[in-house]
């Protein structure tokens, strides 16, 4: 196994049960806002989704996001600095000082 910061994500395929994107639309506010994910400044590749807005709830999602993944998510109100996206999994906005999730304004 690969532990390179370069190979950062998930570990195995194994996938959740993800939930309805309707459903979890329904608990944040207005619509979903387009988010770029950038790592490198870490030497990381991209990031290991959450399973719930907690840096040790990593899941076992291969379809972890890479540098320049364009996602929809909403800002969460109360898990400050965290985004839920509608496929169900959260990711920090900053990581160690350095933020990973970027608005992408159209």
């Amino acid at each position: 196994v690969n532990l390179s910061r370069n190979n950062m994500g998930c570990a195995s395929s194994t996938q959740q049960p993800r939930p309805d994107p309707q459903e979890i639309a329904k608990n944040h506010e207005g619509p979903a806002i387009k988010w770029k994910v950038d790592a490198s400044a870490e030497g990381c590749s991209g990031m290991f989704w959450r399973t719930e807005p907690k840096m040790g709830s990593s899941c076992s999602d291969s379809t972890w996001p890479r540098n320049g993944a364009i996602l929809n998510g909403w800002l969460a109100k109360d898990h400050e600095g965290w985004v839920q996206f509608d496929n169900g999994y959260w990711l920090p906005t900053h990581q160690r000082g350095f933020r990973i999730l970027h608005e992408v304004k159209e």
